[in-house]
């Protein structure tokens, strides 16, 4: 990641558009089990992979006075959570914090920061966990069934073209009404 930040408005362009999704899948486990080696993992995937690709890219998107990033959120951090997910939890809210932060200083720039904020979503990302869980989730959404990409793909281009050009530090949830702002 170091070597394609450093190349940057060297031998790669800057990009105009940002989207930042990397995450590992949730592990549900009580507190007392808290996993610091897997929770430290998964800081340097989401939160400091985010701040150094920031880092990277907003200079130029400011010199350039133009920028969308977009960040993938969860609706886990939107209300109550659910049990036995606090890493994963902890390490979104940290996204969410990034944004806002980042949204309040290159406002002045023409970039914008945003998250969406998914429930669960029928990808890969499941492959791990319980079918009970995955089929619990979709029966408690309003809308009868869990998101997917094809739900939260729209949401993401929209935040990322101009018709969006005056939103910034927004979380917008995409639930099918399973959390609600």
């Amino acid at each position: 990641m170091d070597a394609l930040c450093a190349r940057f408005g060297k031998d790669l362009p800057c990009p105009t558009h940002f989207v930042h999704l990397p995450a590992l899948p949730v592990v549900n486990a009580k507190f007392k089990a808290f996993d610091e080696a897997r929770f430290q993992k998964d800081w340097e995937i989401q939160v400091h992979s985010a701040v150094k690709l920031c880092k990277a890219v907003l200079p130029a998107m400011s010199k350039a006075k133009f920028g969308r990033v977009l960040f993938i959120q969860t609706s886990y951090t939107i209300g109550c959570p659910p049990k036995n997910t606090a890493a994963y939890v902890m390490n979104k809210s940290a996204i969410g914090g990034l944004v806002k932060s980042l949204a309040v200083e290159y406002a002045r720039f023409g970039i914008t920061v945003n998250c969406v904020a998914p429930s669960m979503m029928e990808t890969h990302f499941l492959k791990d966990t319980p079918d009970l869980i995955v089929q619990a989730a979709a029966a408690d959404n309003p809308m009868g069934r869990n998101a997917t990409p094809e739900d939260v793909a729209p949401a993401m281009a929209f935040l990322l073209s101009e018709e969006a050009r005056f939103i910034t530090g927004v979380t917008l949830p995409v639930t099918g009404g399973s959390a609600i702002v």
